[in-house]
């Protein structure tokens, strides 16, 4: 099991690859990167840490993510994440940042982004983190992160203080909130993304079209769109206007159209497309809004039997001719409010 990959606003978090090795042995035999965290590390027993935290999602289907910058993303910088052997004390979670990356609060960023994909997709009531008593550095992530320090515990005979960070109330897990124009790049970036995976179902030679900045869309007074923001990490989006104002038009005043619902494939399973959908529908019902309409991929069965079990239906066959602009055939669905 590969981990998803997550992006916050200057890094990615990804999975463990070949070329990470060398780099992440450099970093275990670096005194001041593993002085608390047992000293200096052979190359081999490096190699079988890596290893471990690498397997880790094929074990327990969580685990640690590479961390890299966005902009560089076969650089690793450290590790970050969720760490559950046999015997552990709790489910922690954890950062290791190489010393180049010191000082800029990437340990804070890459963590937050763990901690919200592990509270909305395992949904845990807490978390822990062992942080050696003189490592003042992870205290203080851990105190940004709103740890509360607890009891001391000796883990592999090394003395630690056990930080723990209980699940916020409610919804503010999902850190849901309403999309300003500023957000239309990240939007588009997650909509290519969803496009790129129709490729499958697509025919021979077809590409993604690309997605533009729709600021002008979100700048618009009956546009809404609904993000979800779990850690900072854009995990899914819907949106939603007016028949009458969309770009497939329409004469009644009482049919909103749902245009897009992506949710990141980290979350998939997660209720996160459940929840997003009953946003929109509610919102809509309750601004007096009698239907929806939709359109999806004809050959996207997955998204097609989720519409179904929210009670939408299919207007009618297929449309070879596709939506404007995707360039395979889509089938639009409907549902009274």
């Amino acid at each position: 099991m590969q981990p998803p990959r997550l992006e916050t606003a200057r890094l990615l978090l990804r999975e463990y690859r070949p070329e990470d090795v060398a780099t992440a042995v450099a970093a275990a035999r670096d005194p001041e990167v593993q002085q608390f965290l047992g000293g200096p590390r052979a190359p081999y027993d490096a190699f079988v840490n890596l290893a471990a935290h690498a397997g880790h999602w094929a074990l327990r289907g969580y685990g640690g993510w590479v961390v890299a910058r966005r902009e560089e993303p076969g650089a690793m910088l450290g590790r970050v994440g969720l760490w559950n052997p046999e015997g552990w004390p709790g489910l922690e979670v954890g950062w290791k940042l190489h010393r180049e990356a010191w000082g800029h609060g990437y340990a804070t960023e890459a963590a937050r982004a763990a901690i919200g994909w592990a509270w909305t997709v395992l949904r845990l009531p807490e978390l822990i983190s062992l942080i050696d008593p003189g490592n003042r550095a992870s205290q203080r992530v851990a105190r940004r992160l709103g740890h509360t320090a607890a009891e001391r515990l000796e883990i592999e005979g090394r003395p630690c203080v056990r930080h723990v960070l209980a699940r916020p109330a409610g919804d503010a897990p999902w850190a849901l909130r309403e999309a300003v124009p500023d957000d239309a790049p990240r939007i588009a970036r997650a909509a290519e993304q969803a496009l790129a995976g129709y490729r499958y179902l697509s025919p021979p030679g077809w590409t993604p079209p690309a997605m533009r900045d729709e600021r002008d869309r979100l700048e618009h007074p009956s546009y809404r769109c609904v993000l979800a923001e779990p850690g900072g990490v854009l995990a899914g989006h819907v949106g939603w206007w007016p028949a009458v104002d969309s770009t497939h038009g329409s004469d009644d005043p009482g049919l909103i159209h749902l245009r897009q619902l992506f949710v990141h494939p980290g979350w998939w399973g997660s209720g996160l497309a459940d929840r997003l959908l009953a946003i929109a529908t509610d919102r809509c019902a309750a601004a007096g809004f009698t239907g929806m309409r939709l359109f999806t991929p004809a050959a996207q069965g997955r998204a097609r039997r989720f519409y179904e079990r929210h009670g939408w239906r299919a207007a009618g066959p297929p449309d070879a001719r596709g939506t404007p602009g995707l360039g395979i055939p889509t089938i639009e669905y409907v549902r009274e409010l």
